[in-house]
């Protein structure tokens, strides 16, 4: 939209139609209109839905092939399920922020779940704590990258 605005302003200076000063007022206020405006609850709120929906239908979708699928393809899903979310969010994220931070928090969790089901798949020793380790690595990793909250908050430990 910046570009759209600052492209129009320059063809108006160039034709006459406002001069220079005018152009710079229009630019500040539109940038101060731009900085002061967030996303409202409703737009927060369908995307949190819309990443938990999106989650289960994963979630789903896998659960209801996974004993028809050969260990192969097993792991073929697992590692389309970690490099796809990331990919959407590298997309999203110049246009839209909130929903690229959206896909990154999926990313994150889908590494945790990649971590768990290549266990089950090649059936390594079970060790739940070590499985949590790395997780939060991956999402150390994401947070080092990204500087976003939802991997922030996934790095949180629970005292027990």
């Amino acid at each position: 939209m910046r570009d759209v605005l600052n492209k129009r302003l320059d063809r108006w200076i160039n034709s006459g139609v406002v001069d220079a000063k005018t152009a710079e007022r229009i630019r500040a206020f539109e940038e101060s209109e731009r900085s002061s405006e967030g996303l409202r609850w409703p737009v927060l709120l369908a995307l949190g839905l819309g990443g938990v929906l999106l989650c289960a239908g994963v979630l789903l979708f896998v659960a209801a092939h996974w004993n028809e699928l050969s260990p192969a393809w097993r792991f073929t899903l697992v590692l389309l399920l970690v490099g796809l979310f990331p990919i959407l969010g590298a997309f999203t994220t110049e246009r839209f922020p909130a929903l690229g931070a959206m896909f990154y928090a999926i990313a994150t969790i889908c590494v945790g779940t990649g971590i768990f089901l290549t266990a089950q798949i090649f059936n390594l020793q079970e060790h739940w704590p070590s499985g949590i380790l790395l997780w939060a690595v991956g999402a150390l990793a994401g947070w080092l990258l990204l500087r976003q909250w939802p991997q922030s908050v996934l790095l949180v430990r629970r005292r027990s």
